[in-house]
């Protein structure tokens, strides 16, 4: 709490396990056994996140925050044009967003 009706949490999660599967498709390409190259990889990733919220009441708040995701695939494959010639690929992706939320507490049974 930065101050009694202030509220700033953060969150922080680790993704031991990034799966990616996908596939490129090239229709206009007829020089191939296929128009299409499949692609996957596994590696890891990581999640920020951070809120900044207001206790408008006791019971009800409002927040805005951000959230950033990084996911690597250092080691992927790309089956190039479906005809078994794998080629070694690093894949990657970064997102950001930002939000607005709002909670509401409901009295509970001990309340």
């Amino acid at each position: 709490m930065l101050t009694p009706w202030l509220k700033l949490s953060g969150d922080v999660a680790y993704l031991p396990i990034v799966h990616f599967g996908g596939v490129d498709n090239h229709p206009q390409r007829t020089d191939g056994p296929s128009t299409r190259s499949p692609a996957e990889g596994h590696g890891t990733g990581v999640q920020v996140e951070g809120v900044i919220s207001y206790d408008v009441t006791s019971a009800f708040s409002l927040g805005v925050g951000g959230r950033y995701w990084s996911m690597q695939i250092p080691s992927g494959t790309t089956n190039f044009f479906s005809g078994n010639n794998f080629i070694n690929q690093r894949f990657a992706a970064e997102l950001t967003a930002v939000f607005v939320q709002g909670s509401y507490k409901f009295a509970g049974p001990f309340d």
